[in-house]
């Protein structure tokens, strides 16, 4: 069976994002994960990805100046940031950057597996 898209999860509670990516895994998606920005750098340069999902808040390297440095690498790529208490959108004014979606925690596998579908499909056209 051929991965569903190259999706690539990024946050430093590794625990979740592991729980994410088997279930991902499970849905037919190939599935890579970081638990900082360095890492998810390193990954995005080696590796053509189709998706970033990162978190808003990490040591380090946050996921605005995460997705920046992402666009740079590769402008066509969605990303989406994931944050909780309601910050995500005042977060990324005045930023030059895209984000495709914001989301927010907690969140249901079924809710982000839409989103990276929707995201997909937006890569096909």
């Amino acid at each position: 069976m051929q991965a569903k898209g190259k999706i690539l999860i990024v946050d430093d509670e590794i625990s979740i994002i592991e729980l994410v990516q088997m279930e991902l895994v499970r849905r037919g998606y190939h599935v890579r994960i970081a638990s900082g920005g360095e890492e998810a750098l390193s990954i995005l340069r080696e590796n053509e990805m189709d998706l970033l999902v990162t978190d808003l808040r990490m040591p380090n390297i946050d996921g605005v100046e995460l997705i920046r440095r992402a666009n740079q690498i590769n402008p066509k790529m969605p990303c989406v940031i994931v944050s909780g208490q309601g910050e995500l959108e005042v977060s990324y004014r005045g930023k030059d950057i895209h984000i495709y979606r914001f989301l927010e925690k907690p969140f249901g596998l079924d809710e982000i597996e839409e989103i990276l579908e929707n995201a997909l499909q937006q890569l096909d056209r």
